[in-house]
């Protein structure tokens, strides 16, 4: 009769254990790419905070800041922009409130605006970036055509730069050397 008792009592927190579980998958966070797109079909993207913009396009397989031929891009920027920014997920749905972009700071008035445009400069998206006051790990993003506002995997606010220095750099001039000496 305990045997059957013990039993019993094994099989109900069994039963309780699986039904816990599967109620925790509903809370689990599912993150998912904010763009879907193959990198080779971006040509150029534009960063815009309040204060400064820059563009930067590729030609063939070059990329450059249009307009300024004194810098040459720094490739480790154009491969963390790729590598961190275009494959970024996105997670927790922090907001579905308009009113409230302004806190999240994806505001078009206060957040770094990212478009990205194709070969035939098509615009394939544009993106509203904003910083957390309290968390720096990640940053919050929405998308042009959805008022909903996520919170990023981790924070890309870093990598989006709108400063000509952080993309270019000036080429390094080779001097020649004199190999004669004169006597």
């Amino acid at each position: 009769k305990n045997l059957k008792i013990a039993l019993g009592i094994v099989a109900i927190l069994l039963a309780i254990y699986f039904l816990n579980q599967n109620n925790q998958k509903k809370y689990t966070v599912t993150e998912i790419p904010v763009l879907s797109i193959n990198q080779n079909d971006i040509f150029s993207f534009t960063i815009t905070n309040p204060t400064d913009s820059i563009t930067i396009s590729r030609v063939d397989t070059t990329w450059e800041i249009p307009g300024n031929d004194t810098l040459k891009i720094i490739q480790r920027s154009i491969d963390t922009f790729f590598d961190k920014v275009i494959t970024v997920k996105k997670g927790t749905l922090i907001s579905k409130n308009k009113d409230k972009w302004g806190i999240y700071s994806v505001h078009d008035s206060n957040a770094i605006h990212l478009s990205l445009y194709d070969e035939s400069s098509n615009l394939i998206n544009n993106f509203y970036i904003g910083q957390s006051k309290s968390n720096y790990a990640n940053s919050y993003i929405r998308t042009e055509n959805d008022d909903n506002v996520y919170l990023t995997s981790e924070n890309i606010s870093y990598y989006l730069r709108p400063t000509s220095n952080y993309w270019g750099e000036k080429p390094v001039e080779i001097v020649p050397t004199d190999t004669t000496t004169s006597k």
